[in-house]
């Protein structure tokens, strides 16, 4: 980064992050230069660059491959229309931020930039906050060999809880959370309607014990 700032002379930015987030700001158009983050073997504050990508020299920006409405339909029902990173819901507050508000988008596992595709096996709903132009800085997602050793860690009660979440493909919730997740995909006068009606099946219950 010493480096890069030297040659881009004294009217570029001195601000380290200014230039890193420019750098990586390349990413999306197919430039590829990894850190110590992506490559363990590579000093800290050190970015290499392994492929050239677009620039304005070259035409138009190529358009990206989109990802069709039904294929996002499909992602959104798998994974239960919940934030595969942090389990957050559309239009749920952010814990502790009761007046922020969730939107669900679909990303990538793996990101194009870092050479992820659009099958569905590289898509998950994910919301805003966890999308992955946040998560591009990390680089590459974990591996099962790495992640092996803390599952051994686990005891025989906590093992078998995750292999059930694995197995259903989610963290298990009840039937109240998946009507509940269910409800607020409900347009607003509906959603009024279920309240009242609510109401009056547990105004009727408690009137017949």
């Amino acid at each position: 980064m010493g480096d890069l700032r030297q040659a881009l002379g004294e009217d570029a930015p001195n601000d380290a992050e200014h230039l890193n987030r420019r750098l990586r700001s390349l990413r999306p158009d197919g430039w590829e230069v990894p850190t110590n983050k992506d490559d363990r073997t590579l000093p800290v504050g050190t970015y290499r660059l392994d492929a050239k990508g677009w620039n304005p020299s070259l035409g138009p920006r190529p358009r990206r491959e989109a990802i069709s409405a039904g294929k996002r339909r499909r992602v959104f029902d798998r994974d239960s229309r919940r934030c595969f990173i942090c389990g957050v819901g559309s239009g749920e507050p952010y814990p502790g931020e009761p007046n922020s508000q969730a939107v669900l988008t679909v990303g990538h596992r793996i990101p194009r930039e870092l050479g992820g595709s659009t099958e569905l096996d590289n898509l998950q709903t994910e919301c805003k906050r966890c999308n992955e132009p946040v998560r591009q800085e990390l680089g590459l997602p974990e591996t099962l060999a790495e992640l092996l050793p803390e599952v051994r860690r686990l005891r025989k009660q906590e093992l078998e809880t995750l292999l059930s979440w694995l197995q259903a493909g989610q963290r298990i919730r009840n039937r109240v959370d998946a009507a509940y997740d269910r409800a607020r995909q409900l347009s607003v006068t509906e959603r009024e309607q279920l309240v009242n009606t609510l109401r009056d099946m547990i105004h009727g219950s408690g009137a017949a014990r």
